[in-house]
């Protein structure tokens, strides 16, 4: 007789999109700061960008997962997290990941100026 046995998930995917999500949203918040700083030179803020795209890629990815990641990341959302909430948004083309970005944006500067930066990065 065979016994199954059920052992815990040790998925890491959540862990793993928690820390795209955290790692894009501070790299967003770095780099907004590094364009009006005078010792960052052109190529040091495409190696931002270029940090900041590839956590947005793992989100991409990532799908379901970081829909969930996000959900739960807004309720104390600061500009980056705005920033790839509304990029992931948009790339989805959903109207329900869209609103609670937009809900916001309209709240405060700069959340504002997250949701117009999402846009622009686009």
């Amino acid at each position: 007789m065979s016994h199954s046995m059920s052992l815990p998930s040790n998925d890491p995917l959540p862990e793993i999109v928690s820390r795209h999500f955290e790692e894009a949203s501070f790299l967003w918040t770095l780099r907004r700061r590094a364009i009006h700083a005078p010792h960052y030179t052109f190529t040091d803020l495409e190696r931002l960008d270029e940090r900041v795209e590839a956590h947005l890629d793992g989100l991409r990815i990532a799908g379901g997962a970081a829909q969930a990641v996000i959900d739960e990341a807004l309720s104390v959302a600061g500009g980056g997290e705005i920033f790839a909430a509304t990029v992931l948004a948009f790339d989805k083309g959903s109207a329900d990941c869209l609103a609670p970005v937009l809900e916001l944006a309209r709240d405060s500067e700069s959340g504002l100026e997250a949701f117009l930066s999402a846009l622009s990065w686009l």
